[in-house]
């Protein structure tokens, strides 16, 4: 019995011992290039890379060497492991087949490659498989996939003027008109615009870079000289442009399903090897034919799918949403405007957007405008206020871009916090706004206002008056607890010399004169308006101090007095 526990202990620390021989990196098994994995940055298995010896020419390989050949005319096509004496023939455009050839691709990276779709030259340069549109027709075949023409089918095709009708057909087509949903005749757009004065058409929408018309607009930017810009699409709603709110079109291709780079259609003429359809069709990605819209009509007896429509209860076409419209366009005047953040109105809590003004605040919209700004404010010779993101966005929209920025938890430029009073009443709300220069000589000088309020859903017919705080202490400016609400703190600061100027002053509604103890301060918290949503989750709130004086007393025990005129905030804030 011990014998044999002493044999299957000693198998155990064997076992342990090879084990351990395994973990050490000295007795690793390292890459090969005989190894018959792929590894070390080989370019296929045990060939290529930095190590390994190049790897002869395969059939297999997805890279056009040895003598591979493709038998299509079109400089674009390549044979790619087929083709010359050693592999597979290459599918051609004769072969009665449908099928698949590799074209350069000039949108594609070195990231797309180890797709089964995706090759290269021997040269580097990447390309994709494109299938044939029908039997040896369509791009990059030479010959174009046509449709024999009949005068009931739907389509303008052979030498037809319009949908089944002119040309050798016994039926005269109509006349154009602004209502027939088809830019035709003289009109500049789908039944808007008129090239011949005065127009019959109204005129049509502004282009935009999202219109799904490649067209040439203008577009204001502050940032540049002449205050705008003058944008060329080069393809649908795209361009080359970079100061523009188009996005870059993708390099041109023949297979990219929109016309541009050379072409004289989409996908086909110029630099492309297959010629131009010159029959309509509803997959073209052009107007054509009877078509209403982009490759859409009306007719349920034609092969295109319906056009949007306005009460179709399904968000198509140039909606917004569900058969509406954020801004009003042509062809489309049944739709009507969607509630949004930029209809010029406060949308009511039930669409949803739960605005805290015209068309701000709220999940939805951009915030609703925020500043402190004051008429007058300070000590012997009072001035203007104004918070830092304010001055900071006027300065920026006058072409100056050489702004102050001040510490943001130091001196926040415009920070709304709302403040838990424990035990001592009900939260309030602290505005904080601060305002730098910088001085030739002393460094920064950074002016502070704080209103401290009431809550504003706490106030009783949106007035208050500033509270009696009683005569300043000595060397003491904002009292210590919160009691009585509201009043407005101002301070002035050397930051770099505090020495040389540091002030703090209180709004103190306390008789200004022994002298005359009846005559005291009469200021007035007005709030202009006052709009919170649980949904939103936040308050926006706009208000104003009519005038009033600021006091402290120094530790000397002379009194320091200043004034202010028309303080004038709008704040948003938590809802909570």
């Amino acid at each position: 019995m011990k014998s044999s526990q002493l044999r299957n202990l000693g198998i155990f620390f064997l076992a342990l011992l090879a084990f351990s021989a395994c973990r050490n990196p000295d007795n690793e098994i390292q890459p090969t290039c005989f190894d018959e994995v792929k590894n070390q940055g080989e370019l296929r298995t045990d060939c290529g890379g930095p190590n390994c010896p190049e790897c002869q020419p395969a059939c297999d390989d997805f890279i056009a060497n040895q003598d591979e050949q493709s038998p299509v005319p079109n400089g674009k096509v390549l044979g790619i492991d087929c083709g010359g004496a050693n592999c597979e023939p290459c599918s051609s455009c004769e072969d009665g087949i449908q099928n698949a050839h590799w074209v350069i691709n000039p949108n594609l990276t070195d990231a797309d490659l180890g797709s089964q779709d995706v090759a290269q030259s021997s040269t580097g340069v990447l390309y994709s498989l494109i299938m044939e549109t029908n039997i040896d027709c369509g791009f990059p075949c030479p010959l174009v996939c046509v449709a024999p023409q009949t005068n009931d089918d739907g389509i303008m095709n052979g030498d037809e003027e319009g949908v089944d009708c002119g040309g050798s057909t016994d039926t005269p087509c109509p006349s154009p008109n602004c209502n027939d949903g088809i830019q035709n005749g003289t009109e500049t757009g789908i039944d808007c615009g008129d090239m011949i004065e005065p127009s019959n058409c109204g005129p049509c929408p502004d282009p935009t870079c999202d219109d799904g018309i490649q067209n040439t607009h203008i577009e204001l930017n502050s940032e540049l000289p002449a205050g705008y810009t003058v944008v060329v699409e080069t393809g649908i709603d795209c361009d080359t442009q970079a100061m523009t709110s188009c996005p870059d079109c993708p390099i041109p291709t023949c297979f990219d399903g929109v016309q541009n780079g050379g072409e004289t259609g989409i996908d086909c003429g110029g630099s492309c090897g297959t010629l131009c359809d010159p029959e309509p069709n509803c997959n073209n990605g052009i107007m054509d034919g009877d078509e209403t819209g982009i490759d859409c009509d009306g007719d349920d007896a034609t092969a295109c799918p319906p056009c949007a429509a306005c009460d179709d209860l399904i968000k198509n076409g140039p909606e917004f949403d569900v058969d509406c419209l954020d801004y009003p366009i042509a062809g489309f005047e049944a739709c009507a405007i969607c509630p949004s953040c930029h209809d010029g109105i406060q949308n009511p809590i039930e669409d949803l957007l739960y605005e805290l003004d015209i068309d701000c605040g709220g999940p939805n919209c951009e915030p609703c405008n925020q500043y402190v700004i004051i008429d007058l404010i300070g000590t012997a010779s009072p001035s203007n206020f104004m918070d830092q993101y304010t001055y900071n966005r006027l300065l920026a929209q006058g072409g100056n871009t050489d702004t102050l920025e001040l510490d943001h938890n130091q001196y926040p430029g415009l920070k709304a916090e709302k403040v838990q009073n424990f035990g001592l009443g009900d939260p309030y709300l602290k505005i904080t706004a601060n305002q730098g220069f910088m001085t030739a000589s002393n460094g920064l000088y950074v002016r502070t206002v704080v209103i401290y309020q009431r809550f504003p859903e706490n106030l009783i017919n949106g007035t208050d008056s500033i509270a009696d705080l009683g005569n300043p202490s000595f060397g003491i400016c904002e009292p210590l607890p919160i009691t009585k609400l509201p009043f407005v703190v101002y301070k002035e600061k050397l930051v770099d010399s505090p020495n040389l100027l540091n002030i703090c002053m209180t709004s103190y509604e306390a008789p200004l004169d022994p002298m005359f103890p009846l005559i005291t301060e009469s200021s007035t918290l007005t709030i202009d308006y006052l709009y919170g949503l649980p949904q939103a989750s936040q308050y926006y709130t706009i208000g104003n101090i009519d005038a009033g004086s600021l006091h402290s007393k120094k530790l000397d025990g002379t009194m320091l007095e200043g004034d202010y005129e028309n303080i004038k905030f709008a704040i948003q804030y938590s809802y909570y």
